[in-house]
């Protein structure tokens, strides 16, 4: 349409998005877009299908609270916020008990079986050991005792020894946690934590819990601003009640007494006619 205008001079034929446009993303104006910032992440939703326009977001930011809670926008990246964190509680429990369940000590059924039946020899090998020393034969119970003790040995490497063959973490020194920020799963080393941590996944979600808190206490300073006024307390408001009534007997007294003044007028000038 403005093919022949100059290109300096464009710029003034091209209408001006305004916030409110369709193809503006509301998410953007309000600070947080999910789409922007889990880009390139684990958590990757996508590109933004609205535009990103800083004018339109300086738009948005010098309008006054209510006529922002009027349009409804903040409300709408709240349950997106309410979903995403709703999302994120289920992958940390997950994460959790995938953790306790590698950190048990869960051994193969041969492995298990050998424990058991050695701690069962060593518990009456020491009860034979303590009857034996009740009834005086030291010698006997500390041939017994011996016996219970080379087992234990015997038992603590097969621990080991399955310990390793089952796994376990606890055996590896690896000691795992879930992020309470991310969610994801991360070892104890001091590299890997430095690297989670300034890692676009791990600052996406800082971003989305600072925002989702910002919203929650701005919702509920709206939500306290809307209720009536309860400066007065309930004394001084069963008083003013008390008042009221009290102003309104006396205004009924009032009236019965006009009331009885008129019906004795009334009488007396109707004895004066009588006697007339």
């Amino acid at each position: 349409k403005h093919r022949d205008v100059p290109l300096t001079e464009r710029e003034k034929f091209v209408k001006e998005r305004k916030f409110s446009d369709q193809d503006v993303c509301k998410y953007y104006l309000c600070g947080l877009c999910p789409y922007e910032e889990f880009k390139r992440t684990k958590n990757d939703l996508g590109s933004c299908p609205k535009e990103h326009d800083s004018n339109c977001r300086e738009q948005w930011n010098r309008l006054s609270e209510r006529e922002k809670e009027r349009y409804g926008y903040e409300r709408d990246l709240k349950r997106w916020l309410d979903r995403l964190e709703a999302e994120l509680k289920k992958r940390k429990d997950a994460n959790l008990a995938r953790i306790n369940a590698t950190q048990k000590n869960v051994y193969l059924a041969e492995d298990q079986a050998a424990l058991d039946r050695m701690a069962t020899q060593i518990e009456e090998l020491l009860l034979g050991a303590q009857v034996k020393g009740e009834r005086g034969d030291v010698d006997g119970a500390e041939i017994l005792a011996d016996q219970a003790d080379a087992i234990k040995e015997r038992r603590d490497a097969l621990q080991r020894d399955a310990d390793t063959r089952s796994g376990n973490n606890i055996t590896k020194g690896l000691v795992q946690s879930v992020c309470p920020v991310s969610g994801l799963i991360l070892n104890d080393e001091e590299g890997r934590l430095r690297d989670h941590h300034s890692g676009r996944n791990y600052n996406a979600w800082k971003k989305v819990h600072e925002k989702h808190a910002e919203l929650e206490e701005k919702f509920e300073k709206r939500r306290r601003s809307r209720q009536p006024e309860r400066s007065r307390s309930p004394r001084r408001r069963r008083s003013d009640r008390d008042d009221y009534s009290s102003s309104r007997r006396r205004g009924h007294a009032r009236e019965g007494i006009e009331k009885k003044k008129t019906e004795d007028d009334d009488s007396e000038e109707e004895e004066g006619q009588v006697i007339g």
